[in-house]
């Protein structure tokens, strides 16, 4: 008995040890000033640790100083979110301010909703006037329309259909301005479209 509860408690503390040095990759917004390094941080925890803050502004956290890095604005690396640009209607051609897309970010799905009285065809890219994140999308009358994942056909939420709708260009490593752009001379006329871009981090 006394060399089963021997060899329990040294399991045990090897499982504890072995999570204490599992590390974590933690990583600042995008939006943060001076979140990119290279730099480091210095924890104010017991041990105290530094860290190496890589060109993405990440770092590899043991799990002891998760809590710690959170209350510094870090975040676990693979947690996405979403951006919206719009509403726009009427002349305008490119919305201002743009969407800016954090460092290290892969984009999941794109939605188009158009809650005016006209269709549009839109176009999303990382230039003024740019269709090299999805080249065409035609926004109709009152509808909801979503570029898809992987190897899905475009098309409202509800049915599939031929698809030009798809997302050209998916990662972006050092981020990337997104600008919202529509093929009409005469802008968005009385369309009136939100855009709202799903993405996660890698």
């Amino acid at each position: 008995m006394k060399r089963l509860a021997a060899a329990l408690l040294a399991a045990s503390a090897l499982l504890a040890a072995s999570d204490a040095y599992a590390l974590q990759k933690m990583c600042r917004p995008a939006a943060v000033a001076a979140a990119r390094g290279p730099a480091q941080i210095t924890t104010g925890t017991s041990p105290v640790v530094t860290y190496n803050i890589d060109s993405f502004g990440c770092v590899m956290a043991n799990q002891a100083d998760v809590g710690w890095l959170n209350g510094q604005g870090f975040g676990p690396s693979g947690a996405g979110g979403s951006l919206a640009i719009g509403p726009v209607s009427g002349t305008t051609t490119i919305v201002s301010p743009s969407a800016i897309l954090p460092p290290r970010s892969l984009i999941r799905s794109i939605i188009w909703e158009n809650v005016g009285g006209g269709s549009v065809v839109a176009k999303l890219g990382t230039t003024a006037g740019g269709t090299d994140v999805v080249s065409s999308v035609s926004a109709t009358t009152n509808t909801v329309r979503w570029s898809p994942d992987t190897g899905d056909a475009g098309g409202t939420l509800t049915t599939t259909t031929s698809g030009y709708w798809v997302i050209n260009k998916r990662a972006f490593p050092n981020g990337a301005t997104l600008y919202l752009d529509t093929t009409s001379a005469t802008g968005w006329g009385q369309a009136v479209v939100t855009v709202t871009i799903l993405y996660d981090t890698f």
